[in-house]
């Protein structure tokens, strides 16, 4: 072998053994990322399973870091709390804030980076099918044990709950799926903003036996929250098992109640079977309670109970219960409805051409965003901070023009002064410069705000099941705020329409890969993802930092089971009681003035109001507001937009999906979907709603009742 032929060859084994070295130090540390249930929700947080696999002996100290793209859109960035890495196999839940799609045709990229201080370990990168934002995706969770996980029970009673399959007609796919999703007691967290994304829970007979007792308060909360659950159970429970299931039949937590077969059920919701099945609303949620012969119900109709679970209409869930099926659930469903064309009994959909009521949608189901919403931030913001009107502007940019164009021409002709034409230029200009920063801090303020809108959920004894806090903050500076949050889940709310209206090519059936010069980004998610960072783990204990523009203000919502605002002692239960015995009751001047008094001398100057069957009772000016169901006019102060804009999130227009449901389970999301919790047809619904003002914070508190429950 000649001279060249040998160092040739050595450099071959160089380069070997440079790339063996370069592979052996990027392998000690893998990950792996899954999402826990087999589908994502739609517009609900996203829960993944990471495995962190570190194959050395050495300890590795350092943070995961997570960067979310839709394409080249940054959606969310996250770091972890820092963790320490031994030999082996590390497991964990992530949980990331709810994110959308803007096209079916693209996933969800994840970069993953762990960060230490000696090196950064790239690991790759992960697509998740994170649904786009005009499909509606539900996700079943199916709780089982491990060696039964995979049974055709546990798939039986999936498919039984499937929203879509309550249709007598095929469900087109893109737009509502309802997936069902096995999990193992293992995987069920005990936390229970962990359950947020699942739209309902069916704990068979083995795996509700398998669950410990933090989970099953974790699920209890969670259907307190709005949250949906069928339990089949046998003949033999335990204490904590009696417990749970008094808690989600809606009995105060006192009882006692023991559940030793169907005669000791408690009564529940119109549509119970022969005492097998039993339906009831705890707080905010619904639950069904199954009786069962053997470990499955498959030997119950369950359409009734499905329709309970997923909070569908109550006309239509009349039907239900009368035939065992909803002709008009399945014009919905299908697309065949009257109200496709805007003529419907709901006026559900409104999407005919030249119609400015609502945007043409992608799909008929599809999230709606309320109106209402526009005036968010002019609701939030400080009595004392005004932007500054058009007519100053234009005076300050005349007087400007005046000045650089006929003083500078006339006077310093007549003087002979142009030669200082250079002078005054500048000088007028940072006069004008001075002027309107001085006049920009005399109207928008040189102080930082943080002003919310909170809504708490309460239920029996005043306890607090929910709160949901709309938080605004506004900033007199360029700086980087941080909020430090604890067992809450946060997301950024967009405020300003970015949609505009598509065209009528655009409807039913058609994917927004096919729409020609697709140039507008229609997902109404935020922009503001880009300039936050989310630091340690969501929901336990988390800092999010986000980067303020001048004058700028940013909404988010901070979702909680609990609130640090002192609850006001006034009892509430006797509602229920005097609205059972009768519903006259509600008509009663003396008794609607005895409960105003009741709350106004807990809560001075607050707004009472009543919501009945498709009435909204003002009980605080003693007169009846418009149907939320029904568009609501121009407000022309602050306090009336505030009352428009709680009515439609209370009472969700039946527009969309929600002219198939009144309510979804919580989400956590940045918009108001999840806050709807009446049903406006039902008679044997009440929702009272009072709206207060403490400091620079509007609090709305809530009490939903239900007639026999």
């Amino acid at each position: 072998m000649n001279t060249a032929g040998i160092f040739r060859s050595l450099r071959l084994v160089i380069v070997v053994l440079l790339t063996i070295s370069q592979v052996s130090a990027a392998d000690p540390l893998r990950l792996k990322l899954s999402t826990v249930a087999s589908n994502i929700r739609s517009h609900a947080p996203v829960s993944l399973n990471v495995h962190l696999d570190w194959a050395s002996p050495k300890l590795l100290e350092g943070r995961l870091e997570l960067t979310c793209y839709d394409g080249e859109k940054l959606l969310h960035r996250n770091i972890e709390s820092e963790v320490a890495l031994l030999a082996g196999d590390r497991h964990s839940r992530t949980v990331l804030p709810p994110m959308s799609l803007a096209s079916d045709l693209t996933m969800l990229t994840v970069n993953a980076r762990f960060l230490s201080d000696t090196s950064n370990y790239d690991l790759g990168s992960f697509e998740l099918r994170v649904p786009v934002f005009w499909r509606r995706s539900f996700v079943i969770g199916v709780v089982m044990p491990d060696k039964l996980a995979r049974g055709a029970e546990s798939a039986e009673l999936g498919q039984a709950l499937r929203l879509d399959q309550l249709s007598g007609n095929e469900v087109s796919p893109r737009e509502l799926v309802s997936i069902p999703s096995q999990i193992t007691p293992g995987n069920l967290r005990s936390s229970g903003l962990g359950l947020f994304s699942y739209d309902v829970l069916a704990l068979t007979s083995p795996g509700f036996k398998a669950l410990e007792k933090s989970q099953l308060d974790a699920i209890g909360d969670w259907v307190e929250a709005g949250g949906s659950v069928l339990v089949i159970i046998d003949d033999a429970t335990s204490a904590e098992q009696t417990r749970f299931l008094n808690r989600i039949a809606g009995l105060p937590g006192s009882a006692a109640g023991e559940y030793i077969g169907s005669d000791a059920l408690p009564p529940g919701a119109v549509g119970d079977q022969s005492g097998r099945l039993r339906m009831y609303y705890p707080g905010l949620g619904r639950s069904v309670i199954l009786q069962a012969e053997s470990q499955t119900g498959a030997t119950v109709d369950l359409s009734a109970a499905t329709a309970h679970l997923w909070k569908i209409r109550n006309e239509m869930q009349l039907e239900f219960h009368r035939t065992g099926s909803s002709q008009q659930l399945t014009n919905q469903l299908s697309g065949s409805g009257a109200n496709q064309s805007g003529s419907g009994t709901n006026g559900a959909m409104n999407w005919q051409p030249g119609n400015d009521d609502y945007d043409v949608l992608y799909s008929p189901l599809q999230q709606v965003r309320l109106d209402e919403m526009d005036s968010l931030t002019t609701i939030l913001l400080p009595d004392d901070v005004r932007s500054i009107p058009l007519s100053v502007v234009v005076v300050i940019l005349a007087l400007f023009l005046t000045a650089i164009v006929p003083v500078d021409y006339y006077v310093l002709g007549h003087f002979n002064l142009r030669r200082f034409t250079w002078i005054l230029l500048p000088v007028v200009s940072l006069v004008f410069t001075g002027f309107t920063a001085w006049l920009g801090n005399a109207y928008l303020g040189s102080t930082d705000y943080r002003t919310s809108l909170e809504f708490v959920d309460l239920t029996t004894g005043n306890r607090i099941i929910r709160n949901s806090r709309f938080e605004m903050l506004f900033t007199a500076t360029q700086k980087e705020v941080a909020t430090e949050l604890k067992q809450s889940l946060y997301a950024d709310v967009s405020v300003e329409r970015t949609r505009e209206v598509d065209k009528w090519d655009s409807g039913r059936g058609m994917m927004t890969s096919d729409i020609a010069e697709e140039t507008v980004d229609r997902t109404d998610q935020s922009n503001d993802a880009a300039s936050s960072l989310y630091e340690g783990n969501m929901p336990t204990l988390f800092t999010v930092r986000q980067l303020m523009r001048k004058w700028s203000p940013r909404v988010s919502r901070q979702t909680s089971l609990q609130t640090e605002r002192p609850i006001p002692q006034f009892d509430l239960d006797d509602i229920r009681t005097a609205w059972q015995q009768s519903s006259d009751v509600l008509a009663n001047p003396a008794w609607q003035q005895s409960l105003r008094d009741e709350i106004q001398t807990a809560l001075p100057e607050s707004t009472v109001l009543l919501f009945t069957q498709n009435r909204v009772l003002d009980l605080t000016r003693g007169e009846e507001l418009p149907n939320p169901d029904r568009p609501s006019g121009l407000s022309d102060t602050k306090h009336q937009r505030l009352v428009d804009l709680v009515c439609k999130v209370c009472v969700r227009p039946a527009v969309g999906f929600f002219s198939i449901a009144s309510q979804i389970s919580p989400n956590g999301a940045g918009d108001f979907e999840d806050l709807s919790i009446l049903d406006p047809n039902d008679a044997g619904q009440l929702l009272l709603v009072i709206v207060t003002r403490q400091g620079n914070d509007y609090v709305v508190f809530r009490r939903v009742y239900h007639k026999g429950s």
